[in-house]
């Protein structure tokens, strides 16, 4: 008797506790556009092997096609073996060309 009673809204549509509500739907996120803007940074992956392969950022100015790689800070041994800090920076790089 009981499944009678649940066939019978079924088969004929009705749910009025249902259909009194809107559907709810979940917040579409906002999210920021990753490619917008006139200055790009890009990853890519550098090497042959997968013991060598090390990661590359690229800095691309959109307007002008102009790219620089960058150079993260580091430290290295002078000729006396003292240790020099080298900055971070970005060194322009020739291109090609862009597709």
């Amino acid at each position: 008797m009981r499944i009678a009673l649940l066939a019978l809204p079924l088969t004929l549509g009705i749910f009025p506790a249902l259909s009194q509500q809107p559907p709810v739907r979940p917040p579409v996120p906002v999210v920021s556009a990753p490619h917008s803007g006139r200055y790009q940074m890009m990853t890519a992956t550098t090497g042959d092997l997968a013991a060598s392969e090390e990661k590359t950022v690229f800095l691309l100015d959109t307007e002008t096609g102009t790219v620089w790689k960058y150079h993260p800070a580091r430290a290295i041994r002078d000729t006396n073996g003292k240790m020099v800090a080298i900055p971070a920076a970005f060194e322009l790089i020739s291109v090609e060309s862009l597709p």
